[in-house]
């Protein structure tokens, strides 16, 4: 699924399940599984895991994300293994190590968003259409499977249910 670049995140329909298809070809490539009563406003509070991101064939597990017991609204991304891949707190994309790896920054339009480095550069886009929402991963992280699951999980993030 992360060789891809770009990939679309269809709507939920009345699973717990949200399709993850290539966003050229709409070939299945995974699916994100949203805890049940991920619909109620009490969901990230109800416990461990908030989501699972599973690959399509068989159904391995790809990195899950968990709500951290905090004041402040941050999720932790762990692999498959349950190494910790990084931070997501609020905007803040952030590193196993803590580093800021990048900040979303949404469009005046509603309709997209961006993540930008530190310094700047586009290390990948969020755009919501017809089918669902796109993200594509810019080519600052084509070879780095963390960054794109952090990348995902934010774009998972804000397009949770509730």
């Amino acid at each position: 699924m992360l060789e891809q670049p770009v990939l679309l995140l269809r709507p939920r329909k009345t699973s717990a399940r949200q399709p993850i298809v290539a966003a050229d070809t709409g070939e299945p490539l995974g699916f994100a599984r949203w805890p049940a009563g991920a619909e109620s406003l009490w969901w990230p509070l109800a416990g461990r895991p908030v989501l699972a991101v599973h690959e399509h064939e068989d159904e391995p597990l790809l990195f899950t994300v968990y709500r951290c017991w905090s004041l402040l609204p941050r999720r932790e991304v762990c692999d498959a293994d349950g190494h910790h891949v990084g931070i997501l707190a609020g905007p803040q994309v952030r590193d196993r190590f803590g580093r800021r790896l990048a900040v979303l920054r949404r469009e005046a339009n509603g309709r997209g968003a961006s993540f930008l480095s530190p310094d700047g550069r586009s290390l990948g886009r969020v755009t919501a259409d017809a089918e669902g929402v796109r993200i594509a991963f810019g080519p600052e992280v084509a070879g780095d499977p963390f960054a794109k699951m952090l990348l995902l999980a934010a774009a998972l993030s804000t397009t949770a249910p509730g």
